[in-house]
């Protein structure tokens, strides 16, 4: 998990868990509370904090903890851009969820009224 190797970098660069959270910008107890990943801003922050993790390592659990000397950016850049495209279809999926409730809630609010013998509710 994220959390476990956060944890683990932060004990091998020497620094406590709330030093990390400082850094970052987030508040004490943000470490303890993830549970799958880390926001794409949050990463990104720690990317320009500590350049020399592996993104990579953060994200999947692998290769190196650090950034080999021979290590390609454009590796770091698709695993970026592999979690933002993640999200946004995610976003998407959600976004599509909530329409299809919205259109549901509606049809019963009409179908509540004209059983009552109201006029129909306005849209919701």
């Amino acid at each position: 998990m994220v959390k476990a190797r956060i944890k683990s970098f932060c004990e091998t660069e020497g620094i406590t868990i709330s030093s990390f959270e400082k850094k970052i910008g987030v508040a004490n107890g943000y470490v303890n509370s993830i549970s799958k990943s880390i926001g794409i801003d949050k990463l990104v922050k720690v990317l320009e904090i500590f350049p020399n993790i592996n993104i990579e390592w953060l994200l999947t659990g692998n290769g190196e903890m650090y950034k080999s000397k021979t290590s390609n950016e454009r590796s770091d850049m698709n695993v970026l851009l592999k979690e933002i495209n993640d999200r946004e279809e995610i976003i998407r999926q959600q976004a599509e969820q909530i329409g299809a409730l919205k259109a549901q809630l509606s049809h019963a609010a009409k179908t509540a009224s004209t059983a009552r013998g109201l006029p129909p509710a306005a849209a919701v």
